[in-house]
This record gives C-alpha cells, sequence and structure tokens, in this order.
C-alpha cells in the first residue's frame, strides 16, 4: 500500500502543484483563470473572482498537504482533491450540456477549448485522489517501502502527472488533424 500512496501523492500532488502555481505565477495568469471561470457562465460575474480564489487555494492546500502531511493530513489531502476534481468534472460537463465554448485554463496558459476530454481528466484523477485516500487509510502503520520501489513508484507517479498536465497538448500533437486551405506552393497547384 506504501507504493500506491506514493504513486498517488506524486502524481496528485504534481497536477495540483502545476495548476495552482500556473494561475499565480503572473497577476495576468489568475486574470485570465477568472476570466475562464466567468467564461462557463456558472457563476454570477461579481463572484467569478472569489470562486478562482477558492479553487486555486484548494489547489495549494491539496499539493501541501500531499507533499508533507503526516497520513492523516495526506488523506485529507486526497479527499480535497476528489471532491475539486469531482466539482470541476461536473462544472466542465454543465457548460459543456449548455453549448458554452469556454476555455480551458486549468493549467494556466492552455488556451483549448474545455471539452469531455476534460471531463475524462478529472474524473480519472479523482479515481486516483480516491485511492490515494482509501490506501492511507489501509496501511496503518506497516513498515515503510524499500528505497527501489519508493523511487519507482515516485517515478510512476510524477511520469502519469505529467501526462495528465500536458493532456491537451498530446491530443492536440497526437489527436486528428483538421483540414486546413493548403500551405506550399505545391499544395496550392495540385488543388486546381
Amino acid at each position: 500500500m506504501h507504493y500506491l500512496v506514493l504513486g498517488a501523492r506524486c502524481l496528485i500532488g504534481l497536477v495540483f502543484l502545476v495548476s495552482s502555481l500556473s494561475k499565480t505565477v503572473r497577476k495576468a495568469s489568475f486574470d485570465d483563470f477568472v476570466t475562464s471561470v466567468a467564461g462557463m457562465g456558472l457563476v454570477r460575474a461579481d463572484r467569478c473572482r472569489a470562486v478562482a480564489l477558492l479553487v486555486v487555494a484548494v489547489e495549494y492546500q491539496v499539493w501541501l498537504a500531499l507533499a508533507v502531511g503526516p497520513p492523516a493530513v495526506t488523506a485529507a489531502g486526497f479527499a480535497l482533491a476528489t471532491g475539486l476534481l469531482v466539482v470541476l468534472a461536473g462544472a466542465i460537463a454543465r457548460t459543456l450540456r449548455r453549448g458554452v465554448a469556454a476555455t480551458c485554463r486549468c493549467f494556466g496558459t492552455s488556451t483549448s477549448r474545455l471539452r469531455p476530454l476534460h471531463i475524462v481528466r478529472n474524473i480519472a484523477l479523482a479515481a486516483v485522489a480516491l485511492t490515494g485516500a482509501a490506501a492511507v487509510a489501509l496501511s496503518g502503520s506497516a513498515a515503510s517501502p524499500g528505497a527501489g520501489g519508493a523511487v519507482v513508484a515516485a517515478a510512476g507517479g510524477l511520469l502519469l502527472g505529467g501526462l495528465a498536465v500536458f493532456l491537451d497538448d498530446l491530443d492536440e500533437l497526437f489527436g486528428p488533424v483538421t483540414p486546413g486551405p493548403p500551405t506550399t506552393a505545391r499544395a496550392r497547384n495540385n488543388t486546381r
């Protein structure tokens, strides 16, 4: 169980670390996040900044709890992560169902539109966080993991966390190519 907890801590911790820092590293980044919250149309305009602050505050609490917390604090960090991820998945689903084309600012700089992929990512991350909380509860005070296994668990968690963070970029890179106008002289000549 200790390896599972360590891997989940690294995965969820990295996702929330990048998410929170990317929104707060510059004032413009946070303002863009506030604009994206407003763009979803789920919160009154005068409350968007407060909602954005709450989201970022919870994100900071999650990764701090997972980074330095004893088992009870780690479990609370996983619970906070699960709750926030489920709420965000629900908000995205509601936004998409209403046909609103809102921008995803999950990781600050992204300009991609919200789509079902974001719901899947958040639900998958919520499942990992919930599993981490359960593993903390079940692990009790058993012996600590060995160094080799701990390195593998941490590396696996960090790798998966990185994939979650860059999911939009990976989807754009490997997703379907949308046809556009020819961009070279040869291509233009072949279309006549």
